[in-house]
């Protein structure tokens, strides 16, 4: 008698895109090292989230010296959603096509959209205490 292991649900690359929409690149950051904790690479998973932490760091340098303007902030939503749609492609394409073939679900989009959407809180309530904390030793 043959048994299987049974296959835990991964991130599809729409998921991490809409969540990279509603929550930033953090947020896709974090599903694509969540889809290698899945597949047990807890170290892979560590190094990218740390790589993608620095990213996200540099992105939010680079938005305090763009101008307040809305098109501005529209157009760079989408180029962190094409960079992490890229990013995660060549990071894990490959399995994520081959989840799909082996007939094995993504978790939902909506599961998905609430993921972007928690990040997105969190990041913004980390990055309003690390000012508030610079401004107050100021």
């Amino acid at each position: 008698m043959t048994t299987t292991r049974p296959v835990r649900p991964l991130y599809s690359l729409d998921g991490i895109v809409i969540a990279t929409v509603l929550g930033s690149f953090i947020a896709g950051v974090f599903m694509v090292a969540a889809n290698y904790t899945t597949l047990g690479s807890d170290a892979l998973a560590k190094r990218t989230f740390l790589r993608g932490l620095v990213v996200y760091v540099v992105i939010i340098v680079l938005t305090m010296f763009m101008p307040n303007s809305l098109w501005i902030g529209v157009v760079f939503m989408f180029a962190q959603a094409a960079l992490a749609f890229v990013l995660a492609t060549q990071l894990q394409g490959p399995v994520l096509q081959y989840h799909k073939a082996q007939g094995v679900a993504f978790h939902g989009l909506l599961r998905s959209a609430i993921v972007g959407i928690f990040a997105g809180l969190v990041a913004i309530i980390a990055i309003v205490t690390i000012g508030t904390l610079i401004a107050f030793v100021a």
